[in-house]
């Protein structure tokens, strides 16, 4: 990195920016010194190199006097993207359980698997409601848990999408539980997978 700075540094813009920064020196001293104060020193080669911070930018115990800076969103964005990608709460661990099922159908028999299916619906359905920080209850039915014709119709997309199961929205809001809806997404799967 501080090779590749140095580069940008010394070469070919570095002359020009130069070059820009004499002519802008030579204007200020025809401005007078309000101007020369109020304007700052500008030179397009200077690069800031070692700027970091070993918690996030994003972190309210980090201190840095720069993390709220402008030119700095970029990697903001990017610190987003890394904790959205390696969250445990995306469904990454629900794509390798539904890879598995396609290769041995005979999990989808278990209760275990229900259970899985339940809780992943559950975390699913409390993160549509803005309440991820929850841990959902699936013995409670969904009507009680919130659900309305708007989550289930969101609730179904992800069944479609995610899962690849398909569902009407009369079978979804016509479950008892969170927890027999997972039964039902088992026993769906089973069929798909036979």
């Amino acid at each position: 990195d501080l090779l590749d700075s140095l580069e940008l540094m010394f070469g070919p813009r570095a002359s020009l920016a130069n070059r820009t920064s004499e002519s802008i020196t030579s204007a200020e001293e025809k401005t007078g010194d309000y101007t020369r104060l109020t304007r700052g020193y500008i030179n397009d080669s200077h690069i800031v190199v070692g700027l970091r911070s070993k918690l996030p930018l994003l972190s309210p115990m980090n201190r840095t006097g720069w993390r709220k800076s402008p030119r700095l969103l970029v990697y903001r964005n990017i610190e987003k993207r890394d904790e959205i990608e390696s969250d445990p709460t995306t469904d990454g661990g629900l794509k390798e359980f539904l890879s598995s099922c396609g290769k041995t159908p005979e999990l989808l028999e278990a209760d275990a698997t229900a259970d899985y299916v339940s809780h992943e619906i559950g975390s699913t359905l409390f993160n549509f409601m803005m309440r991820s920080d929850e841990e959902p209850d699936l013995t409670v039915t969904l009507a009680s848990a919130g659900v309305d014709s708007l989550v289930s119709i969101e609730l179904r997309n992800w069944f479609r999408q995610k899962v690849g199961v398909p569902f009407t929205l009369v079978e979804i809001v016509g479950a008892a539980s969170i927890a027999d809806l997972g039964r039902m997404i088992a026993k769906k799967l089973a069929e798909k997978y036979k």
